[in-house]
């Protein structure tokens, strides 16, 4: 290309991305340079009407694109499959509230050679007060929504925030926040480096590596319950494979309505025990016969990775009864039905009873079972109190029993008399209460 064709094409450049980002119309074969010309489609599809985002962004990326266009040579020679350019420049302008620089005062420095610390650079000037670690760049890089919550981590953190006080960060100790510093982007997401960092404060057996085999993962949103199981599993000298044996079972809980019923205060053994119950009682609902049983290690993963893929299978509820709440001598109280093999499994397990074994009969409508949990008013994790069997065809209540079948407490029953008369059930004459 000569020169003149080169400082054409430049120029083009600049009133190109400008007139998309205006919301204007283009022709993309007037443009020889492909990767310019693939950079243009994916901005006008950024700015077109459609887009129901592209105005609160067009100011900023009007004062941001033109210069970087100018300054560099990134939207002419650095591809979107090597350097997602256009998707980072928008992001960074939807972060225009919190820039301490002006683009204009940008001033790229000739000895960065690669695209993606030159774009970095550019990041920094616009955010950072501070010198930002390595690990906390990639939020630029995260998919999804405009704005995330590791991208408000890079800025509070760039304008000299502490890590543990940004906004949405799960719970760090002090140890935990200087460890996140020194990790690797090449090794670590920017939330998995939270959690290893989180892990090793709480315990140096364990790694990321560990936990990102169990349910734990990066799923924050639990860390009311993970946290002080991996406390618990620091406290002595636990087995890691019994921590993989409890945090599979809490996880065999979630959306069966009644999640996380395990309180981590509960002693390790204890907790070691119902997660085997809770396996076993599963795998007595499966498989019939006893040799075949035993043939069975739960304590293996893949095993347990098997059971609660069919553990998961659900089938539809013979009553269509809603779930039901209520308020009663101080205590909260909630009734639901249980509709998967996983659900009767963990009933039978903390209840102390056979329930686990009425797989068969409730997949085939012919009987119905309901939990009936509870807690003190104010506090928010419920325990398991009674286990109610229902008959579809009458409409009958032919069992009601407490831990290890015992009778239920006068208050318990109180409520599921009040649940039967809400829903026109009668309690039967003949029922084991």
């Amino acid at each position: 290309m000569s020169l003149s064709s080169h400082v054409e094409e430049i120029e083009a450049v600049h009133s190109i991305t400008q007139r998309l980002i205006a919301g204007g119309t283009w022709r993309a074969s007037i443009y020889k340079n492909p990767i310019l010309k693939n950079h243009c489609r994916i901005l006008a599809r950024q700015f077109s009407r459609q887009n129901p985002i592209a105005e609160s962004l067009r100011e900023p990326c009007l004062r941001l694109i033109p210069i970087v266009e100018k300054r560099s040579d990134l939207l002419t020679e650095v591809g979107h499959s090597r350097l997602p350019i256009i998707p980072i420049l928008t992001r960074l302008a939807g972060y225009s509230e919190l820039w301490i620089r002006d683009p204009e005062t940008w001033c790229p420095n000739e000895v960065i050679d690669d695209p993606r610390r030159l774009l970095l650079s550019l990041i920094a000037h616009l955010l950072a007060r501070y010198e930002v670690p390595e690990i906390f760049e990639q939020a630029w890089f995260v998919d999804g929504k405009l704005k995330c919550v590791e991208r408000d981590w890079y800025c509070h953190v760039a304008q000299g925030g502490s890590l543990r006080s940004a906004p949405g960060i799960p719970v760090l100790t002090k140890r935990g926040a200087a460890i996140v510093p020194q990790l690797s982007s090449e090794d670590y997401s920017l939330k998995e480096a939270i959690r290893h960092a989180q892990v090793q404060s709480i315990d140096t057996r364990l790694s990321f590596a560990d936990v990102d085999q169990m349910p734990v993962g990066i799923d924050f949103a639990h860390d009311w319950i993970w946290l002080p199981l991996l406390q618990a599993f620091a406290g002595g000298q636990r087995s890691v494979s019994e921590l993989h044996l409890i945090c599979d079972w809490i996880a065999l809980q979630r959306g069966s309505g009644v999640a996380f019923s395990c309180k981590p205060s509960r002693p390790w053994e204890e907790l070691v025990s119902s997660a085997r119950k809770a396996y076993l009682s599963l795998v007595a609902s499966m498989v019939k016969q006893e040799g075949q049983r035993k043939a069975i290690d739960i304590m293996s993963p893949q095993t347990r990775k098997e059971i609660a893929s069919v553990s998961h299978s659900r089938w539809e509820s013979a009553l269509g009864l809603p779930e039901y709440q209520c308020a009663y001598k101080g205590w909260k109280w909630r009734i639901v039905e249980l509709t998967t093999l996983r659900d009767l499994a963990a009933e039978g397990a903390d209840m102390n009873h056979c329930v686990g074994s009425y797989f068969s009969e409730c997949k085939l409508g012919e009987t119905s079972i309901y939990s009936l949990w509870s807690c003190k008013e104010g506090e928010s994790v419920m325990d398991r109190d009674l286990t109610i069997e229902v008959w579809p065809e009458s409409s009958e209540i032919w069992q009601i029993k407490a831990w290890n079948n015992r009778s239920a407490h006068a208050n318990s029953l109180a409520v599921v008399k009040k649940w039967a008369e809400v829903n026109n059930l009668e309690i039967s004459k003949w029922a084991d209460l």
